[in-house]
């Protein structure tokens, strides 16, 4: 008699999960693009629209003449983050540098530690990225996080002092 097939678990929106266990079933699937872990809960996003693609692609060449232009930071996109026992995925951060006193390294292939400025496009995501990932930002120490909310047409710039976010 042959065994059953096993497959391992995947990932399911609202699953709670440590980074460990997060981190291990995602090298699992392959073909996830897109998945986050906030506060210990599991975030996997269905493809991305075209307003949120067009309004990524313009913040994040914003920030890559920004990175160009000033010694000591770096920039990405959709990058996985260990943050606060989290793994978000920004849709796209600036950094300083370590060198620089940046206060980010890296855990073998992913940054560690916060960017100092975080940047959401609120398309489908608005109550993750307006709520418990503002609240993650801001324990973490994001110094800057900007909420771009496509359908409100509004950008908000959030400033971090003394440990809460200030528009």
């Amino acid at each position: 008699m042959l065994s059953p097939v096993v497959r391992p678990p995947g990932l399911v929106t609202g699953e709670r999960l440590t980074v460990e266990e997060f981190l291990r079933r995602w090298e699992e699937l392959p073909d996830l693009k897109s998945a986050e872990l906030i506060d210990g809960v599991v975030y996997v996003f269905s493809p991305v629209s075209r307003e949120h693609g067009r309004l990524d692609s313009r913040i994040n060449l914003w920030l890559a003449y920004y990175a160009q232009a000033t010694p000591g930071c770096d920039t990405g996109t959709n990058s996985t983050w260990l943050m606060s026992g989290s793994a978000p995925q920004p849709d796209a951060y600036l950094c300083i540098l370590p060198a620089h006193g940046g206060q980010n390294g890296n855990e073998g292939p992913l940054a560690a530690g916060a960017p100092e400025l975080a940047v959401e496009i609120c398309v489908t995501s608005a109550d993750l990225d307006l709520g418990p990932k503002l609240a993650l930002y801001q324990r973490a120490g994001v110094r800057e996080y900007i909420t771009v909310e496509a359908f409100g047409q509004r950008l908000i710039w959030r400033v971090l002092e003394n440990g809460d976010y200030v528009a």
